[in-house]
């Protein structure tokens, strides 16, 4: 209950930042920064030496240095603020598959990147951290979901599958399972399905899940509701994750195959929620949902072949 009442004030104080307008947003921000830059250069090894030449007060985000990911892994014990967390320990525990969705030390979330740069990462999440993604979550998805297929999720029971990749400690499914370890229902209503098995088997185990609501790699759902596949005749299927669009489809009960169903189909903004900050590469649409947690700085420099820069607010 202590957690529900963190989660609805967070939720409530993003209400009133957007209610406030661009001014108000922009000063809590700039707050937020400040004391978070001010906890990094008391609290951190690392930053406070990447930081000496800085002066003190508060420093626009322009004038920060950067930092890469390889250089953060280097000096991993020194980054973190809590002398516990080490990455020995950490890569001792992530080694482990059945401890997914686990907590590290009782207190902390661990999620390790796909290393598709060629430099895993590994990136812990602090309960206070998980509490402000929970809302900021729960206020995305209110904005996205209007009545309409907010009735039909309701309608069909609201049980959720998440297809993804599986086998390690990756955001999505480690974030799965560990809402799944907070209650009975949301074990019942939350499920986690590996991308990786043959799609016949994957599409078998939705139907006999039967969700109202998907989550899942757009290339995924594609292969599930494309033409001559089993698509789903009525599910609210949300697009999210690595790829440049989301979208939702609402219609009736089951995974059955059926003619194709009446539908409804909108398009969000572009959706890639990075292991180190599960909410910030949600476009300009969804950013501002949770623009005053978010700041974004462009970085000039050359982008891996490929690749496409996400817009800013």
């Amino acid at each position: 209950m202590a957690g529900f009442a963190r989660e609805l004030s967070v939720v409530m104080d993003l209400v009133r930042a957007k209610r406030a307008g661009p001014p108000a947003l922009a000063r809590r921000r700039d707050a937020r920064l400040s004391a978070l830059v001010a906890h990094a250069r008391t609290s951190s090894p690392f930053y406070r030496t990447h930081y000496l030449g800085l002066p003190a007060g508060d420093i626009p985000l322009e004038d920060l240095p950067p930092v890469t990911k390889p250089q953060l892994m280097a000096h991993f014990d020194d980054w973190v603020t809590d002398p516990a967390v080490t990455r020995a320990g950490l890569e001792a525990f992530v080694a482990d598959p059945s401890l997914v969705g686990s907590r590290y030390r009782g207190r902390y979330l661990v999620f390790v990147s796909s290393g598709t740069t060629g430099h895993p990462g590994l990136f812990v999440h602090d309960p206070a951290a998980l509490i402000r993604y929970r809302a900021l979550g729960v206020r995305a998805l209110g904005t996205a979901l209007n009545p309409r297929r907010l009735l039909a999720v309701l309608r069909l029971g609201v049980r959720a599958a998440v297809v993804v990749g599986t086998g390690g400690h990756f955001a999505a499914a480690v974030w799965v399972e560990s809402e799944r370890r907070r209650s009975r229902r949301r074990r019942r209503a939350l499920r986690l399905f590996s991308v990786q098995q043959p799609l016949d088997l994957l599409v078998d185990a939705l139907n006999d899940f039967d969700p109202a609501l998907v989550v899942g790699y757009p290339s995924a759902l594609e292969l599930l509701a494309g033409p001559g596949s089993r698509r789903p005749a009525s599910c609210a299927c949300v697009r999210w994750w690595w790829r440049p669009a989301v979208r939702l489809w609402s219609a009736g009960p089951g995974w059955r195959q059926r003619s194709a169903p009446r539908s409804t189909t909108s398009t969000l903004p572009p959706s890639s929620p990075p292991s180190a900050w599960n909410v910030l590469a949600g476009g300009c649409t969804s950013t501002a949902t949770g623009s005053s947690w978010n700041r974004w700085r462009r970085i000039t420099g050359p982008r891996p072949p490929g690749s496409r820069p996400i817009p800013c607010c």
